[in-house]
């Protein structure tokens, strides 16, 4: 796992705790728990992606690429669809959630890397 992903996952995680715990404070446990929820698979969205591209382009592995898009792109997905489809969390939130955690995908790397 690079520097990078490191980060973003610190810092989304940081970032979604810190507003979830604000909206807890207001007693919007759906919103919260929802937008805990957006953060927490756009991150393993973000970290497969980088890992099948390392794959692809570096080790050139065919067994452990086909194993992450098996995760990936049915399980995944489906997961985020009945997320989605049970209503359990309100919609906007999740998609808060998936917001915030691009935020700080692109923070992280826009910024310039301190030396």
């Amino acid at each position: 796992m690079s520097d990078s992903t490191r980060k973003v996952m610190k810092f989304s995680y940081l970032a979604g705790a810190t507003i979830a715990m604000a909206l807890l404070l207001r007693r919007e446990a759906g919103w919260a728990s929802g937008l805990m929820i957006g953060v927490i698979w756009s991150v393993f969205n973000y970290s497969l992606t980088l890992g099948l591209f390392e794959i692809a382009l570096l080790q050139k592995d065919p067994k452990r690429m086909r194993r992450i898009l098996i995760i990936k792109f049915p399980a995944l997905y489906l997961v985020g669809f009945f997320v989605l489809r049970s209503a359990l969390f309100p919609a906007m939130s999740i998609l808060a959630g998936i917001g915030l955690a691009l935020l700080v995908i692109g923070i992280v790397n826009i910024c310039p890397k301190r030396a």
